[in-house]
């Protein structure tokens, strides 16, 4: 049960955005999927989170030092286009999911605790320079 009081308790001033994660590539699991739609367009889109559970060798380590890999996710969204379906296609397919003769919604219950190879890349806030955003900008098969 959540203590909201505890919470609630801390002073602001002490609260400190989350450091990024490192660029680079990792391996890491598929967590979990969800659907929705975006809040401008309502374009549909399907959101999957990812654990990195290992760097490799392209990654700053006195950058990952910094952070715990185990308590951060990352997340991608897929848009659910005609013009955009092709992505999440080639995404199953580099998880390895069997999809001929399938459709979408049968293919994405196995992704999940499936291993793939991620590229982290950063991007800044147009508004504020000093916010940096983790983005998965690339996927492999796992190694």
């Amino acid at each position: 049960m959540t203590n909201f009081a505890e919470i609630l308790s801390r002073r602001p001033e002490d609260q400190e955005r989350p450091k990024p994660f490192p660029a680079g590539t990792y391996t890491a699991l598929v967590l979990r999927h969800e659907t929705g739609e975006t809040s401008k367009k309502q374009t549909p889109y399907v959101r999957f989170y990812f654990q990195a559970v290992e760097a490799h060798d392209d990654v700053d380590q006195e950058a990952l030092a910094e952070i715990d890999m185990q308590k951060k996710t990352l997340r991608d969204d897929f848009y659910l286009t005609d013009d955009a379906l092709y992505r999440l296609s080639e995404f199953l397919e580099t998880l390895g999911i069997e999809m001929s003769g399938r459709t979408f919604a049968e293919c994405l219950p196995e992704t999940i605790n499936q291993a793939i190879t991620i590229t982290v890349s950063h991007s800044i806030n147009q508004q504020d320079p000093s916010i940096i955003y983790s983005n998965i900008t690339g996927y492999a098969e796992a190694a």
